[in-house]
């Protein structure tokens, strides 16, 4: 995982948030977590700047549910 991966991923994010599918978008920043986690679990990289990079997706706004 890379800082781009992360900036993907919060691109995918704010889409599915523009498109007010909510669901989708949470279920994006959970799988964004878990693989930010793993790969600092890994004890390889900057796993702070992993860690900052993926906590941005926290900075949009979208309703927070699953079904």
């Amino acid at each position: 995982m890379t800082l781009h991966d992360i900036d993907k991923t919060l691109i995918a994010i704010g889409a599915a948030a523009l498109r007010r599918d909510f669901e989708c978008a949470h279920a994006l920043e959970d799988k964004l977590f878990r693989d930010v986690l793993a790969e600092i679990a890994k004890g390889k990289g900057a796993q702070g700047e992993l860690a900052k990079a993926a906590l941005k997706s926290r900075e949009l706004a979208f309703a927070r549910w699953t079904a």
